[in-house]
């Protein structure tokens, strides 16, 4: 294991109406296909890297590795209830919170119940990695929306910057689908760290 220096509860805001936080990391740099092809494939509710793999996306690779699909019961390229199974198949129903999210943004903008979540406590033992970015929060004001992201696990150098873009994309999507203006992306991380053989880059 790799030491980490870690500190817990940081919040970061983003005013998209200022641009895009686009954090031009080593992470980032020539990967904004791959950022937008991993957005659309949580989307879509794939949970198979194949569908990541037609578009030139290899993101999820090494969650993907058949001696880890092997070794939770299934079938090559597949990574059980991650994020998009969560997002549009959630539980036993099959709910679509996104879709739900949509339609209660349009016809309920002042609701407090604008939530996405990953976080599926009945399906943590099913997944490989439990959801890092695990639940999302839209809040309509003055003809815009703001979306605050909390994320459990938070690798500064390398996930946070992805994370950023992923979510203000996210964001100006929604904002564009409801009719309004993309205003603050809050970004709240509970662990967030860094690891000891990252600190000389």
């Amino acid at each position: 294991a790799v030491d980490t220096i870690a500190v817990f509860g940081e919040m970061m805001r983003f005013d998209l109406r200022d641009g895009f936080p686009l954090i031009t990391s080593r992470s980032l740099k020539g990967s904004m296909k791959a950022l937008v092809g991993e957005l659309l494939w949580f989307l879509s509710g794939s949970t198979n890297v194949a569908d990541l793999h037609r578009h030139g996306v290899r993101l999820w690779d090494q969650w993907a590795a058949p001696e880890i699909c092997a070794q939770m019961g299934y079938p090559p390229g597949e990574l059980g209830p991650v994020y998009g199974k969560q997002w549009r198949h959630w539980g036993p129903g099959g709910r679509d919170q996104i879709t739900e999210l949509i339609d209660r943004i349009k016809k309920d903008p002042d609701s407090r119940r604008h939530i996405v979540t990953a976080w599926n406590p009945d399906e943590l033992d099913s997944v490989f990695i439990a959801p890092c970015h695990h639940m999302f929060q839209c809040f309509v004001s003055e003809g815009g929306i703001s979306l605050m992201l909390n994320q459990r696990s938070a690798d500064i150098p390398v996930g946070v910057p992805f994370n950023i873009a992923s979510y203000a994309l996210l964001l100006r999507m929604i904002a564009q689908v409801c009719g309004l203006e993309a205003h603050y992306f809050i970004h709240v991380l509970g662990d967030a760290h860094i690891y000891s053989d990252q600190i000389p880059a």
